[in-house]
């Protein structure tokens, strides 16, 4: 599971192969993860405290194309929208 960034905070986004879609990343930090569509930045599934959060959604948000090229990149098996 190729890890992408870690930011100043210690999160660290994570992108994993044979996924599913939507296309999303995987935020880890201390015990918390978090799914993340990277279309919208919504949370999709986990729990990550607020400040962290927001952190991860700002990383997302501003690397979206590099993401979704990678979330593909990572899953050939699904469909590109």
């Amino acid at each position: 599971m190729p890890t992408v960034a870690t930011l100043p905070n210690g999160a660290r986004i994570v992108v994993r192969g044979r996924d599913h879609l939507p296309a999303h990343v995987h935020a880890e930090w201390r015990a918390e993860a978090a799914i993340i569509v990277i279309a919208t930045g919504d949370l999709y599934a986990g729990t990550m405290t607020g400040h962290v959060l927001a952190a991860v959604r700002a990383y997302v948000a501003e690397n979206c194309p590099m993401l979704t090229q990678r979330f593909f990149a990572q899953n050939p098996q699904l469909p590109r929208p």
